[in-house]
Parts: C-alpha cells; structure tokens; sequence
C-alpha cells in the first residue's frame, strides 16, 4: 500500500508540471499572436496605403491621356472648320457656280475635296495610335 500513495503524488507532481507548462505555453502563444496581429495590422494599412496610391495614379493617368486625346481631337476639328470655311468663302456664287455645275468643274472640285478631306482623316486616325499606345505601358509600373 506504500507505494501507492507515493505514485499517486507523482502522478499529482506529474499533473502539475504539466497544468504549468501548459500555462506557459499558453502564455507564450497569446503574447506571439498579440505580436502577429501588430505586424498584420501593419501590413494590411501598407497595403491599403499602396492600393489609394495606385488608384490615384492611375486616375491622374486616365485625365492626362484623356486631356490628350482631347487637345489631339480638337486640333483637328479646328482644322476641319478653318478648311471648310475657307472652302465656303472661295465658293463661287451665281453665273460660275452655274457654268462649273454645267461643265463638272464643280463636281471635280467636291470629289478633290472630299479626297483631301478623307486624306486629312486617315492622318488623324493613324495619329490617334501613338496615343493609345503610350497609354498601356504607362500603366505597367502600376
């Protein structure tokens, strides 16, 4: 019967040692998930920081490429007025607006003119993509 109580104290002994470590350890993990939570903490605010950022670039990007297609169309459209109102003043007006109808001089002149005007586009077209291009590898670094 002597050696039962004293296994039954080891055994106490035992439990408590273990109650203990697990305690410490315990202990242990809340203070390195407290610290884990503080490096999340900061990560996860540089990450909203850098997303604002690269929003706000690219809409800075967006204005800058639209104020150029803007300035590139309006040059254009100004260009296409002034010809056109040059072509309204230099248009002639009774007895030689009749004989050019009479003899094609006039339909001539409209298909010249619709030539240059075309010619005048396709310029523009072929312009436009030098913009849009720059436009996706400006975006890149983003």
């Amino acid at each position: 019967m002597e050696a039962r109580p004293s296994a039954l104290v080891a055994d106490l002994r035992k439990a408590r040692e273990q109650f203990a470590k697990a305690q410490g350890q315990a202990e242990r993990l809340a203070k390195l998930e407290g610290a884990r939570q503080a490096r999340r903490a900061q990560l996860v605010a540089a990450q909203e920081e850098q997303r604002e950022r690269h929003r706000q670039e690219r809409a800075a990007l967006e204005r800058e490429q639209r104020a150029a297609r803007r300035l590139q169309k309006g040059a254009y459209l100004s260009q296409v007025r002034s010809v056109r109102a040059a072509r309204a003043d230099v248009r002639p007006t009774g007895l030689a607006a009749f004989l050019g109808r009479v003899t094609g001089v006039s339909l001539v002149m409209a298909k010249l003119h619709r030539y240059r005007d075309a010619k005048a586009f396709r310029a523009f077209a072929a312009d436009m993509p030098s913009v849009h291009q720059c436009e996706p590898s400006a975006r890149i670094p983003l």
